[in-house]
């Protein structure tokens, strides 16, 4: 296995959170988790392409894009991580899948059979109970300080498990535990 330095909590969070929007990816020399929007990965397919990628490490200057397409310049970071995920996918850098919302319930239903008071626990399992469940859920727990400090805990090293779960089904061991 590789060992690489990566952010746990950064790579959990990637595969917690998705959008229709945006990609995590993991730069698996660094260790760095990159966060880019569709339209900005589409944009360099289209400006330059896997066939047109000049071999450089470094992407380019990124302004003759900004000035043709007038975007924003605070967008050339994520024009020039664009491109280093287009140059670099499949090699040292891979796509951070999306994370299966099943696995949140999971964890709600898995942290109430740890809650002492039956009550509590009780009104958790009712919370859960169809549409709406996470925010009901949400509500009960965070009524009680204790229990939400619990859950945050509980939660926490759940999406850390699924993390080195994922990073070892690509090969790669966490070599150095970075707090975010």
């Amino acid at each position: 296995m590789k060992r690489v330095p990566v952010d746990l909590a950064m790579v959990a969070d990637a595969l917690t959170h998705s959008s229709p929007d945006y990609s995590n990816f993991l730069d698996i020399e660094t260790g760095e988790v990159i966060l880019v929007e569709h339209n900005i990965l589409h944009l360099i397919e289209e400006l330059f392409g896997h066939d047109r990628l000049p071999e450089q490490d470094e992407p380019p200057d990124m302004g003759f894009v900004i000035e043709e397409k007038q975007l924003p310049q605070w967008q050339e970071k994520s024009l020039q991580d664009a491109y280093r995920i287009e140059m670099h996918i499949g090699g040292r850098i891979i796509r951070i899948p999306a994370g299966e919302p099943g696995h949140s319930w999971d964890d709600m239903a898995e942290f109430i059979e740890t809650v002492q008071n039956s009550h509590l626990a009780d009104r958790l399992r009712d919370a859960i109970d169809g549409r709406g469940a996470f925010s009901r859920f949400r509500r009960v727990v965070y009524d009680h300080p204790e229990t939400a400090k619990e859950w945050n805990a509980f939660r926490e090293t759940r999406q850390q498990e699924r993390a080195i779960e994922w990073l070892e089904s690509e090969g790669i061991s966490v070599a150095e535990k970075k707090e975010s």
